[in-house]
């Protein structure tokens, strides 16, 4: 996120238009200063992005809006969050200048945070399993389980503890950080007065995910595994995966992983303040060939989601993204009064991805018929009546446990021996639960 400065008179001077023309960029060099605790002091300098100086990027979430800090930017005081005050604070060098981009940039800075308690502990444990984790092959992983004496930080629960604490930190839900980190060349995580790399943590993740694996799980107790599972490092490992993803995406390794609707489905759990950045915000890293979508924040929520949903259907030339809506939409109300046929992006989908992996599909090669009226509330389908509803019953939860001799008695409950496609009965259920 950025750090936004907004104009008053006395601060014109400071806050100078961009050149568009030039394609400039705004940068904050901070001053040096021996003191960790004297004020923040910073130029802000306008260059074009071709001939900017060297600098990186800080990647921060806001925090509380109301506990606020200073800093001088030519004298004048701006207003920030606590969060990129410390972060500012941290970063600072002692002896020279030290030129950030709040935005985007070749190497990235990520502020986690301040130091709490044993979160320095967090990062010990990141570096000792990237240490034997480097060639990730199955000795390794057990010479680290036969000299835990010598690395007692290893199954030590406070490390596993600070490393979960690590993990829960807003910076890995927030979905405008995504795109500055998998879109980084370099990115460095701070957290407090540690650094590490995020090489460093993808290292540690792959061991981490191959001690719960069967290869080895004779080695390693339950207790031992019990402290990587609950260690819930899911998010951040999404987060790397991505970040490969998006490199193999670039290099046409796998270009079809940067599809705007593969990204909007599978980091809903990413939050925002204004829900159209569900969808703007990923707009950076997704391939919108095709894709007809602008920035337009004077649009409402519900212009913004149905257009994302007839955007997609117009390209893919089909309604597969209505799976999103209706009955797949999670048991939360939703508060945004969206029609039948949008879904909350906010939400979890709970429709099955398998939709999107078919291959056959019962229209054949015709593709979908349909409108949408005006005012974006009615979408208008053209199709077919292949069966009605006779009778409801009561709900029937499919699950591991579900007894089928349920669904067989609801099945022939009518007496018929002969379904109306004019098939057994009992061939038509074999079907049907398959």
């Amino acid at each position: 996120m950025a750090i936004t400065m907004r104009k008053r008179h006395a601060e014109a001077d400071v806050y100078r238009p961009l050149m568009e023309s030039r394609q400039e960029i705004r940068l904050l060099r901070i001053h040096a200063s021996l003191s960790f605790k004297s004020p923040i002091k910073c130029d802000l300098i306008q260059t074009p992005l071709d001939h900017a100086l060297d600098f990186q990027a800080l990647s921060y979430v806001w925090g509380n809006k109301v506990d606020k800090s200073s800093i001088s930017v030519l004298g004048t005081d701006f207003p920030v969050t606590r969060n990129p005050f410390e972060a500012l604070i941290r970063l600072r060098q002692k002896t020279r200048t030290l030129i950030i981009w709040i935005d985007a940039a070749k190497g990235v800075l990520v502020w986690l945070g301040e130091k709490i308690g044993n979160s320095d502990l967090a990062f010990r444990l990141i570096r000792t399993w990237a240490k034997y984790a480097l060639d990730n092959r199955p000795d390794t992983l057990v010479q680290l389980y036969k000299h835990t004496e010598f690395e007692p930080y290893v199954f030590d629960y406070r490390a596993w503890d600070a490393a979960k604490e690590l993990f829960e930190r807003d910076w890995w839900f927030r979905v405008w950080v995504y795109q500055e980190f998998v879109l980084a060349q370099e990115a460095t995580f701070v957290y407090g007065p540690d650094r590490i790399s995020w090489l460093a943590l993808r290292h540690a993740m792959q061991a981490w995910t191959y001690v719960q694996s069967p290869t080895v799980t004779g080695y390693f107790t339950i207790a031992y595994r019990h402290l990587v599972e609950n260690c819930r490092f899911e998010v951040a490992r999404q987060f790397i995966s991505d970040r490969e993803k998006m490199v193999a995406a670039h290099i046409g390794t796998n270009p079809h992983l940067l599809a705007l609707p593969w990204l909007v489905d599978n980091l809903r759990f990413l939050r925002s303040t204004d829900p159209r950045d569900k969808v703007y915000a990923l707009l950076g890293v997704a391939d919108t060939e095709n894709l007809v979508i602008d920035i337009d924040y004077s649009k409402s929520v519900h212009e913004v989601y149905a257009k994302y949903i007839w955007a997609v259907a117009q390209k893919d030339h089909c309604l597969n993204v209505l799976a999103q809506a209706g009955l797949a939409r999670d048991g939360r109300s939703s508060d945004l009064r969206l029609p039948s046929w949008v879904p909350d992006l906010r939400t979890a989908c709970l429709a099955t991805t398998k939709l999107q992996q078919a291959e056959h599909w019962p229209s054949g090669c015709e593709t979908a018929k349909y409108d949408l009226s005006a005012d974006l509330s009615t979408l208008t389908i053209s199709g077919s009546t292949f069966d009605s509803i006779q009778e409801l019953e009561q709900e029937l939860h499919s699950g591991p446990n579900t007894d089928l001799r349920v669904w067989r008695d609801l099945a022939f409950k009518s007496g018929l021996k002969t379904h109306p496609a004019g098939i057994p009965l009992h061939q038509a259920f074999f079907r049907t639960i398959i």
